[in-house]
């Protein structure tokens, strides 16, 4: 019973300690910015559209309902204002989302339930069948939007979600953020690769159009892209790493993961195992001391007790706490965990 004791809380010790850290707060001088992303699980409105939300109704399988959806809102936004404390920010200065069924709901998040008058938000419908696609929210305040589009995944067959860039300024200073939500491994991981490996291609290409126009461009890519950090589409294809001085060095446009080189939990559970599938990756310019850098050390898959499911001894579980467990509703946040980054405006 001793060595269970002692192991438990060994297990507490590590699973937990990642949400304790708090770098030091941004100063005038030295602008920061909060950089997060979150596949919040299924954020569907009450109405039955064209698309596959049948289930996502009031009538339908989950039994969506207005009331439903509102405590959905207001566990996101809990989870949202801890996250950016936690690093003693009001909220996250740029945040991308994966599984939101229309524009609407993001702007429902951040204007009525975070208060967040200044965030605006860029989303654009694509060809999901089940109506989920990507978006970005972002505080007009600190950064102005140049220029957005979506980059369509062309499978062949059957559809997949848009791709979303979004190109900011700070004065004058630019960032690219890209928000990506690739192919599940649905059919099997071997079978599901190759259509992820053409949204890893897709992104690819736009990259290396914005690194041969400059080659030193400030560029940060969020995204569930179901696949770990040594999968092929990613460590190959997308040609991103977790070895920051093989892309210091590198003359390819090799591109720097920070999930690859995270020691801490995964994102999401599956079969009593981590996994990182939710990655936050950027070119080498987020380096070179000019313009935007990455702060060291800032990056995290972001978790505190409460966003996991009780066992039967009232403690935390690892699993996630979800919406849903199935078909049975569990009233949670999601079963991802989010991450988040700071990047800072070099004088």
């Amino acid at each position: 019973m001793r060595l269970r004791f002692l192991g438990f809380v060994l297990f507490s010790v590590v699973f937990f300690s990642c949400t304790t850290t708090k770098p030091t707060a941004p100063s005038p001088s030295s602008p920061q910015f909060l950089v997060a992303w979150w596949n919040v699980e299924n954020l569907f409105d009450t109405i039955d559209d064209p698309t596959q939300d049948d289930d996502f109704t009031p009538s339908g399988k989950y039994k969506w309902t207005e009331e439903r959806l509102d405590y959905k809102f207001k566990q996101l936004s809990t989870v949202i204002r801890d996250l950016a404390n936690s690093r003693n920010y009001t909220l996250p200065d740029i945040m991308g989302f994966c599984e939101v069924e229309h524009q609407h709901l993001l702007d429902t998040l951040f204007q009525k339930y975070l208060n967040a008058k200044s965030y605006n938000v860029i989303y654009y419908e694509s060809p999901d069948p089940r109506g989920i696609d990507v978006g970005i929210a972002y505080n007009s305040n600190k950064f102005q939007l140049l220029d957005s589009r979506p980059h369509r995944v062309d499978l062949g067959q059957g559809s997949t979600r848009d791709i979303l860039e979004a190109k900011f300024s700070h004065n004058g200073n630019v960032l690219y953020v890209f928000a990506n939500h690739w192919s599940s491994r649905r059919g099997g991981a071997e079978a599901s690769e190759p259509r992820r490996i053409v949204a890893a291609q897709t992104l690819r290409t736009r990259l290396d159009e914005i690194l041969a126009q400059d080659s030193t461009a400030d560029v940060i890519m969020l995204g569930d892209l179901n696949d770990e950090p040594e999968n092929n589409s990613v460590s190959k294809t997308l040609r991103a790493v977790g070895d920051l001085n093989q892309v210091l060095t590198s003359t390819d446009g090799t591109l720097y993961n920070f999930m690859a080189a995270y020691r801490g939990i995964g994102t999401y559970y599956y079969q009593n195992h981590w996994e990182r599938i939710d990655h936050a990756i950027v070119t080498k310019g987020l380096f070179d001391n000019k313009s935007f850098s990455a702060i060291p050390n800032s990056f995290t898959a972001f978790h505190k007790p409460y966003m996991f499911e009780q066992g039967r001894d009232g403690k935390p579980t690892e699993k996630p706490f979800r919406t849903f467990a199935g078909q049975r509703y569990l009233g949670g946040y999601a079963d991802h965990l989010p991450i988040l980054l700071e990047i800072k405006l070099n004088p």
